[in-house]
């Protein structure tokens, strides 16, 4: 499932599975009603925090897919500090 939302940095699609966050990446789709998915409404509303300076560790559970080495890029990116 997926949903397109809007952010200050542009639309966003967020991708999910039934549980997870499988991928985040920019668009330039027009946003969507978000679909009934838990994980797609929760992670709209903590990037919404995040936006709006009020969240800077996010705490959805990911299951993102790609290659060994993509994976180990994005093991790398978690260790970066908010700012």
């Amino acid at each position: 499932m997926e949903a397109i939302i809007s952010s200050p940095v542009g639309n966003l699609r967020l991708t999910a599975s039934a549980n997870r966050l499988v991928g985040l990446a920019f668009t330039r789709e027009p946003h969507t009603r978000l679909p009934a998915a838990a994980i797609i409404t929760r992670a709209k509303q903590q990037l919404d925090e995040y936006f709006a300076g009020q969240r800077q560790i996010f705490d959805l559970p990911l299951a993102p897919t790609g290659t060994a080495f993509q994976q180990q890029v994005w093991q790398q990116l978690l260790a970066i500090p908010y700012g």
